[in-house]
């Protein structure tokens, strides 16, 4: 029998049994008949594994031909179901050059293929994520998310530094980082968390 107000999202219940070690059915099955709910329960990157969030992580160094360039994407599967936030990325280059982020739909896969890694040890999972790169000039995509002038080298740039700086990747989009000087080798670090969509977020 349904209930007023009940809360049909799962993950919220499950992490509060997780968190609480509660026994038996959802602790909180329900919302208060009134407007008046609260939601504060993260306490640290450590407790979003209860709440069905799985972190990774990814690091390639990349040097692009002759005369060619390096590039790197993510590519979240049209049939995922999964969410991805990026929460870092980080680069360091060897010349001066331009950085472009681009994001497209459905868009196909670099040449070598890389493999993230999970930063909780209780998520033996792999990625929904596809990460590959590229060091023969893999172009940009259709829309321009960022576009960095970098002059100093060897230093490390932080594109998020703020938790509204973080980009989420849907199911069938397509994230790529590239530089656009021949034969610069660049060092890039990506962090991100994952999760299943709630009904009420697909689309």
């Amino acid at each position: 029998m349904a209930r007023l107000n009940e809360i049909l999202v799962g993950r919220f219940n499950k992490g509060l049994q997780r968190v609480f070690g509660i026994k038996g059915g959802p602790p909180v099955a329900t919302l208060a008949p009134e407007v008046m709910p609260t939601v504060t329960i993260a306490s640290g990157v450590e407790t979003r594994y209860l709440e069905a969030w799985n972190r990774y992580s990814m690091s390639v160094l990349l040097t692009g031909g002759a005369a060619a360039n390096a590039g790197i994407q993510l590519r979240n599967p049209p049939g995922s179901g999964l969410i991805a936030v990026v929460e870092q990325i980080s680069f360091t280059v060897t010349i001066a050059t331009e950085v472009i982020i681009t994001t497209a739909a459905q868009i196909g896969d670099l040449t070598t293929a890389q493999t993230p890694v999970s930063l909780d040890g209780r998520n033996t999972a792999s990625s929904a994520l596809v990460v590959t790169s590229s060091v023969a000039t893999p172009g940009t995509l259709a829309s321009q998310t960022l576009r960095l002038n970098i002059g100093s080298v060897n230093t490390p740039y932080w594109l998020i530094q703020d938790q509204n700086h973080e980009l989420p990747i849907t199911p069938g989009i397509t994230f790529r980082l590239t530089q656009t000087t021949n034969v610069d080798t660049i060092d890039v670090n990506f962090m991100w968390r994952e999760r299943y969509l709630e009904e009420s977020e697909r689309l």
